[in-house]
């Protein structure tokens, strides 16, 4: 049996979620706090790969590994000019995304259709779009997209942390 795995991504430019919650409920509003730095996210430790025997290690090609799932590919995707108008419910099992668009991950949204290119090597980009106030981040004009994806864990992964 193939189970599956409901893979989610948020993300914004000058929108970057930054304490758990611990067991308090979300207000979408977190990014505003400067005291927020993560929400629902493992604490953070020294990246590694677990492969499956010494010999596969030895090779040192992870992507080799009956322990690698890569998450490139082809996402559902929505876009939307302010934060306020993002999808907050977007994680639920049932949320339909059939009227969103699609992105290849890795991507980048400027170069797929979604907002407009900006390359600028001083300053920042979104000076002009609104009157800067560090460190009070506006919802006008701060681009949000929101991925999502359905993956399918193989069946030899039952029993294991599976982590998202």
């Amino acid at each position: 049996m193939i189970k599956q795995l409901t893979a989610l991504a948020f993300c914004a430019w000058a929108l970057v979620p930054v304490a758990a919650l611990a067991d308090n409920e979300p207000t979408f509003t977190e990014w505003h706090d400067m005291q927020v730095n993560d929400i629902n996210r493992f604490k953070p430790h020294t990246w590694f790969f677990a492969y499956e025997n010494p010999q596969v290690a030895r090779g040192g090609n992870m992507k080799v590994s009956d322990n690698y799932l890569s998450l490139e590919g082809t996402w559902d995707f929505q876009w939307v000019e302010n934060a306020d108008q993002r999808p907050t419910d977007f994680y639920k099992t049932d949320y339909n995304t059939a009227g969103w668009g699609q992105m290849k991950v890795p991507g980048m949204w400027e170069l797929n259709g979604y907002g407009d290119p900006i390359y600028v090597n001083i300053g920042f980009p979104w000076r002009g779009h609104f009157d800067s106030k560090p460190p009070s981040v506006p919802t006008k004009d701060n681009h949000v997209g929101s991925y999502r994806k359905v993956v399918d864990i193989p069946a030899a992964w039952d029993g294991r942390q599976v982590i998202d």
